[in-house]
């Protein structure tokens, strides 16, 4: 990997149940950064980021090996981009490495499944296990 460039595993189990993601694959977060510097070499431009790299993350992406969500903060920090035309092509790749998977707040989730827990009791099956 090159010089800054910023790639972080998280919670796996809690991602997998909430992503709906199969426990073999990885779920892997790469900060903004990281992506400027895909877009970049991807784009001919001088980038700390090698072919190898991007051809890795592209092929684990495209077999499912590993997920590469992105949140709200990628999208809100790309709408700050000046250049309409160096927006398009980080989106893009963004969202063809992505697979459109995005991370939400969990609260949101916990949510989800405390109003699923609510119908599922009242229907007097199973409750889901909100805390693995």
């Amino acid at each position: 990997m090159g010089k800054g460039f910023g790639v972080n595993l998280l919670s796996k189990k809690l991602l997998n149940v909430f992503m709906d993601i199969p426990e073999s694959s990885k779920i892997v977060y790469l900060d903004q950064n990281a992506w400027i510097e895909l877009s970049r070499f991807r784009e001919g431009r001088k980038s700390s980021c090698d072919k190898k790299l991007l051809e890795t993350i592209m092929q684990a992406s495209n077999n499912g090996t590993a997920f590469f969500p992105i949140s709200i903060i990628h999208l809100s920090e790309i709408m700050n981009t000046a250049k309409d035309r160096w927006r398009k092509e980080l989106l893009s790749l963004m969202l063809e490495i992505s697979k459109y998977y995005t991370f939400t707040p969990y609260w949101d989730k916990l949510r989800e499944l405390e109003i699923k827990n609510l119908v599922l009791n009242e229907l007097g099956s199973p409750l889901i296990d909100v805390r693995s």
